[in-house]
């Protein structure tokens, strides 16, 4: 997975980093599934968990 405002990766002072950002790009435009954040907010709102439900603790872990 791949974060970042791409505008910014593409056009990054480093001419290394860059080349890289363009190359991740193009993979990216090639085989990978390139989504604008506002796609992602709304997915992760769909499955995020609801803050007020209570996930009881096992008595091994202690954890969920």
């Amino acid at each position: 997975m791949l974060v970042g405002d791409l505008s910014t990766l593409l056009n990054a002072d480093d001419p290394g980093f860059r080349t890289l950002a363009e190359e991740l790009h193009r993979h990216l435009l090639d085989r990978g599934d390139l989504r604008d954040v506002h796609a992602i907010t709304r997915a992760l709102d769909h499955t995020a968990p609801d803050p007020d439900h209570v996930v009881p603790r096992t008595p091994r872990s202690g954890r969920p």
